[in-house]
């Protein structure tokens, strides 16, 4: 608290009483105003006690820290030669316009590394200027440069510059740092003492004013990283002339009293004409104890601090460094815009290859030579001589080419063709009515007809065509085979990619045919390896393999079941058999085995015909748990890590029944429940009756 607030609250308190108690005799007031002068002198007190005001610093009980979040700390000393290293890799473009050149460089290469080693660039000077015709410029352009964007404007009269050099200057913060856990003497040159490490808080008592070296403090954990602060505060000390001015309050304060209480002022003019006259002067505080007067700092932290890091800012030092950018290409015609702003191409030279009569321009990032403008695609001559213009869109490292149509005022649509860029060659004319869409290797073209038709071709990757144009469906899958649907017909054909020619694969006739997508991954592939063809009747089904060969041939069997990576199949004599993924036989079931629902755990339930009990069969057929259950159901885990179990129940010659549960190995798990026929019975059917 300031002294001159101390003796206004002090004095003030009289006066307010006066004030207040106009009315009345001052001989009524003296027994308030000796209890104003009490509690002055408790909080007098208080303040020689503490050696400082009481608006303390805020305690970290009082704050909400966040989660600790450690911090990189700059780098104390900045190499050259790796500062050169980073920006030379930055990014740089030249962009001509009719009678100058905007040179930028990109800095998102270096930005961070300037951050974190607290460098900052001031200016920038691009010299020694060089232009494709080899002919140099004695000019020198200086930007000085805010937020880290380097750019500049040269006056070059529609030339093209092949190299320059740019001097960056830059300022770098210098450190000295200093740890201690506050037990070491070391930071006298800080003016630091009485250092304090308490639970989250730190404080300490520092010398002097502002004009001392300014620095940082950090917090360093038990992981050795550092941490910032998450409040800080700081209160000033009074001086020992500060206190002997609060005891020569206290002594005047018991003057005072004992004036009041022996009647000695008979006015309220009196008692203040006392206290304006004998009241102790305010201390004066010279230049030397205003500079030594010592500051109190506290700073918490959501961390208990190891040891601390007290980071002294030093002076800036400004330096400089010499960059040499070079334009490494072998095109010959470039993007510029003219005084109108229209965009053409001119060749090193800065003379025009393409007129500026484009409101836009753009350059292909895959292909050589060529640009694209509204609707328009344009191709120039590695030498410049010769120059084609297309009616249509080159799209990015592909043969599909679009155009767009304007139905009215407002809606346009697009349309689609194929051309090949290396060649120059177009493989089918831009339609209105044509889309064409990228599958992998392959371009599925889709022409528009009326009523609703669609006539589909397919074109491989070099503008091939594989299929021509008809009125079908056509899905690509693996292994270059191809989903043919036409006349509500399905067919299989593989391509020889070599030789370009197709091959039917389908040797019966299928509505339709559950093929692999063309991306499907090789391990899924191995998991499902066959896939489900529909014959024409819709009753039966082959199983085709990638080769289109019938791996289960439907018309042998009366029932097939996919189960996992098992077929169960039931021949038309009413024999099961057990298949593997591929088709092949694994085991012929014996005639009076039922096989129930599908693999679970590796087993599968099965039924006796003759007794109609339950056991179970491994994936290779053999029975592991024999015909002993009245019923048994799959094996099931009620949790991921938990064991499967079935619940299976046993009748007795009374007709009562047993439930119970077992592993995979036949084991009991858990207790059993017995059950009279009269209560399962009537449980049925209640079940019969709800369903």
């Amino acid at each position: 608290m300031n002294l001159k607030k101390v003796l206004f609250v002090f004095t003030s308190i009289f006066v307010f009483t006066s004030i207040n108690a106009q009315d009345s005799s001052f001989k009524e007031k003296k027994e308030s105003i000796l209890k104003d002068i009490s509690k002055a002198e408790a909080e007098i007190k208080s303040l020689i006690e503490l050696g400082f005001s009481r608006n303390t610093p805020v305690k970290f009980s009082s704050v909400t820290p966040l989660e600790p979040q450690p911090v990189k700390l700059s780098s104390t000393n900045v190499e050259l030669k790796v500062l050169k290293e980073k920006i030379e890799k930055a990014n740089w473009t030249q962009v001509v316009r009719n009678n100058e050149t905007k040179i930028t460089i990109d800095e998102d290469n270096f930005e961070n590394f300037l951050e974190t080693n607290n460098i900052e660039f001031n200016k920038a000077i691009l010299s020694n200027v060089k232009y494709y015709n080899k002919k140099k410029s004695n000019l020198k352009v200086e930007n000085k440069i805010k937020f880290n964007e380097i750019e500049f404007l040269i006056k070059t009269k529609q030339k093209r510059i092949k190299s320059f050099d740019i001097t960056l200057f830059f300022k770098s913060q210098e450190y000295t740092d200093f740890k201690t856990n506050g037990k070491e003497s070391s930071l006298d040159s800080l003016q630091i003492e009485d250092l304090q490490i308490n639970n989250k808080t730190v404080s300490f008592l520092k010398k002097g004013n502002e004009e001392n070296k300014s620095f940082k403090v950090y917090a360093i954990g038990k992981d050795g990283l550092y941490y910032k602060y998450t409040s800080r505060s700081s209160i000033s000390k009074f001086t020992d002339n500060e206190i002997t001015h609060f005891k020569a309050l206290l002594l005047f304060f018991d003057v005072l009293k004992i004036k009041l209480k022996n009647d000695n002022f008979k006015t309220e003019k009196e008692f203040n004409d006392y206290i304006n006259s004998n009241k102790p002067e305010e201390p004066i505080l010279s230049g030397k104890e205003g500079k030594e007067k010592q500051i109190i700092s506290n700073f918490d932290f959501a961390i208990q601090p190891e040891k601390l890091l007290f980071r002294i800012v030093e002076k800036q030092k400004t330096s400089e460094i010499t960059i040499s950018f070079s334009e490494n290409t072998i095109e010959k015609a470039f993007i510029a815009k003219s005084s109108n702003n229209n965009y053409g191409l001119i060749d090193n030279d800065g003379k025009w290859v393409l007129k500026p009569t484009f409101n836009s321009l753009s350059k292909s990032k895959k292909l050589l030579g060529y640009y694209s403008t509204y609707n328009k695609t344009i191709w120039v001559s590695p030498d410049n001589t010769e120059i084609n213009s297309y009616d249509f869109i080159l799209k990015e490292n592909s043969l599909i080419v679009n155009k767009w149509y304007k139905i009215d005022e407002y809606r346009s649509e697009s349309g689609h063709g194929l051309f090949d860029a290396e060649k120059r060659k177009l493989i089918l004319p831009v339609n209105r009515d044509t889309d064409i869409k990228n599958y992998g290797s392959y371009y599925i073209v889709k022409k528009h007809q009326e009523n609703d038709k669609k006539l589909i071709a397919l074109f491989d990757f070099e503008g091939t065509k594989i299929f021509d144009f008809e009125n079908q469906d056509i899905e690509l899958s693996i292994n270059n085979v191809f989903n043919i649907t036409k006349d509500n017909k399905a067919f299989l054909y593989k391509l020889d990619t070599l030789s370009k020619k197709t091959q039917l694969l389908t040797t019966r006739s299928y509505t339709s045919i559950d093929t692999p997508h063309y991306s499907t991954s090789r391990k899924k592939q191995d998991k499902y390896s066959l896939f489900k063809a529909y014959k024409s009747n819709g009753e039966t089904a082959d199983y085709l393999n990638i080769k289109g060969e019938i791996a289960i041939d439907g018309e042998k069997y009366s029932e097939i079941s996919s189960s996992f990576d098992r077929f169960i199949v039931k021949k038309n004599n009413g024999i099961y058999s057990i298949l593997d993924k591929h088709g092949k036989l694994i085991k012929e079931l014996n005639a009076t085995i039922i096989p129930k629902t599908e693999y679970s755990a590796y087993l599968l339930q099965v039924q006796d015909k003759r007794t109609k009990l339950y056991g179970y069969i491994n994936k290779s057929g053999d029975l592991v748990i024999p015909f002993m259950y009245s019923t048994a159901t799959r094996f099931v885990r009620e949790k991921k890590e938990s064991k499967a179990i079935a619940l299976v129940s046993i009748k007795d010659k009374e007709g009562n029944r047993t439930n119970f549960t077992i592993d995979v190995d036949n084991n009991l798990v858990g207790e059993k429940e017995v059950l009279k026929r009269a209560d399962y019975e009537e449980e049925e059917i209640d079940a019969d009756i709800e369903n």
